[in-house]
């Protein structure tokens, strides 16, 4: 059985090292890519995993649903698997999706999302409603101990939800409805975005409504400090309060900086001259406090946006709104679609799916409808890391998390050939997670003075690796280590003056994948990696 799973393994670092591995160096900015190291596949019909929980009590639970949100559910996972030990139901005759899970202050679990369902499995709110903000509280075994509807007679969706150091509930989504919890609302265009602050036992403190003359849509909503919050969202109004924020675009980046009564501290508006604006997606740095959003870009170098290859746009501002990083990657043509986004080891984590191809986060030959990916980011918005997941048919990622301090990736594919994954979905959608490589992150320092001092060849190799040096770098001074895949060095040498060739004996080395890294002066110069069979 190990023979068999180390040759799968080996089968899908073959089959994917020709997409991943040859354009590692392409872009200066990137330092390599990342493939998968662990694969765990959930159940086979239509499943969408969502969000991954790691409880206070050493416990995870995951929720997801079937791709036609008709079956939402959340699962306990065994101790160090994916396997479940049990597996709740919470649905209605509609769509029903759940978005997000917390731990509440009590130690009970906080599921929310949205409800187009009036009975069966939901204590709706409003009879004439399309669509509401779903709320659920349940205990670690799943049993529901309340649950509340919040919305109008027109439809709600939730965009963003945290709990706060104080134990309030923030979250934040887009509506048409102008009645019941959204009567105050004078709509200016077709969607209004909305804040709200409600206690743990369910009751509105309040309902904040961002209501300009055009379309506000897709806010975020990120815990600063105790007492600061940081709202994000997606406008085309021009702001006519007393303080005026004139659009820069059709669409812009507002930020609102608020206090825990929601009123706002100060605004600011950031895109270029075409179309901008947030995904619902922002990052607080926990120690500099610094803050990141995550957003669509279609306006080039223009206005704010100072570096464009691609629709995703990475910003990062400080807690008074001054610019520290605005940078764009991803597909150049066609939609990116970011995911979720994390922060951990003062890194920035985005995971999206796009169906263009190009540019510097993208495969330039896609093979499917929708590819996904995963792009890693430095404190100065540079990206440092990616990973394109590519089968014959469409590839979503859907959430990020890290489990004792390793990244994993839930996930779904609508694809024939999940053989890859070891799992037979018989062509419908496949739910997985997955742990990517990461181990090269702590190798492989940003740099972007990055060179072609040495070739490597054979690659794959059996007996002998061989390096082949510049012309450029002879007679140089350099350092000389190999490292495997979970970062130990295998292989280290200093090199007293650089010759045209270096040969290394790997024959007693473990079958996988290796970094042959060089540095000059202390400094890393080039790094690349190569396949021992």
């Amino acid at each position: 059985m190990k023979t068999s799973s180390f040759i799968l393994k080996m089968l899908f670092i073959l089959i994917t090292a020709s997409y991943i591995f040859t354009d590692m160096y392409a872009q200066p900015n990137i330092q390599h890519s990342i493939y998968f190291q662990e694969k765990h596949c959930l159940d086979s019909f239509f499943v969408r995993p969502f969000y991954t929980l790691e409880h206070s009590k050493g416990s995870r639970f995951m929720i997801y649903g079937d791709q036609f949100g008709q079956s939402v559910r959340l699962a306990k996972l065994k101790n160090n698997s994916w396997d479940t030990l049990w597996t709740q139901f919470y649905s209605g005759p509609a769509e029903d999706i759940l978005k997000f899970i917390k731990e509440l202050p009590n130690g009970n679990l906080l599921l929310a999302g949205h409800t187009s369902s009036d009975d069966g499995g939901i204590l709706y709110g409003y009879p004439y409603k399309s669509r509401e903000i779903w709320l659920i509280e349940v205990d670690t075994f799943g049993t529901r101990i309340k649950t509340k509807c919040i919305g109008g007679g027109n439809g709600s969706e939730l965009i963003d939800l945290s709990i706060s150091s104080d134990g309030f509930i923030y979250f934040s989504g887009n509506t048409i409805a102008n009645d019941y919890d959204f009567a105050h609302i004078t709509l200016g265009s077709w969607t209004a975005a909305w804040i709200a602050k409600y206690d743990t036992a369910f009751n509105k403190v309040w309902i904040k409504v961002i209501d300009g003359d055009g379309e506000d849509a897709w806010p975020s909503i990120k815990e600063v400090t105790p007492d600061r919050f940081v709202v994000g969202f997606m406008s085309s109004s021009n702001d006519t309060s007393s303080v005026p924020l004139e659009a820069k675009g059709m669409f812009d980046l507002i930020v609102h900086y608020i206090d825990s009564s929601g009123t706002v501290i100060w605004k600011h508006r950031y895109g270029g001259t075409n179309d901008d604006g947030t995904s619902g997606l922002s990052v607080v740095d926990p120690v500099s406090k610094d803050l990141y959003f995550i957003n669509r870009s279609n306006s080039f170098v223009t206005g704010d946006i100072t570096h464009w290859s691609g629709t995703c746009w990475i910003l990062k501002i400080d807690t008074f709104g001054n610019i520290k990083g605005s940078k764009s990657y991803g597909a150049a043509t066609n939609t990116t679609w970011m995911d979720d986004a994390v922060w951990n080891d003062n890194k920035l984590w985005v995971i999206a799916h796009s169906t263009g191809g190009g540019a510097d986060m993208e495969p330039a030959d896609p093979i499917a409808t929708t590819n996904a990916w995963l792009g890693v980011f430095d404190s100065s918005t540079n990206l440092v890391a990616k990973y394109t997941l590519r089968t014959k048919h469409s590839d979503y990622f859907t959430d990020a998390f890290f489990y004792k301090n390793e990244l994993f990736v839930n996930g779904c594919i609508l694809a024939d050939s999940v053989h890859l994954f070891s799992c037979d979905s018989s062509s419908k959608a496949l739910g997985f997670v997955i742990k990517p490589n990461l181990a090269p992150l702590a190798i492989i320092e940003q740099s972007l003075s990055i060179k072609n001092i040495f070739d490597l060849y054979p690659n794959p190799a059996n007996q002998i690796l061989n390096l082949k040096f510049s012309a450029a770098y002879l007679n140089e001074k350099a350092g000389l280590k190999v490292f495997d895949i979970q970062g130990s060095v295998v292989y280290k040498k200093n090199i007293k003056a650089i010759g045209n060739e270096e040969e290394i004996e790997c024959h007693n080395w473990k079958s996988g994948t290796y970094i042959v890294q060089i540095t000059i002066n202390n400094k890393i110069k080039s790094a690349k990696q190569f396949i021992k069979q």
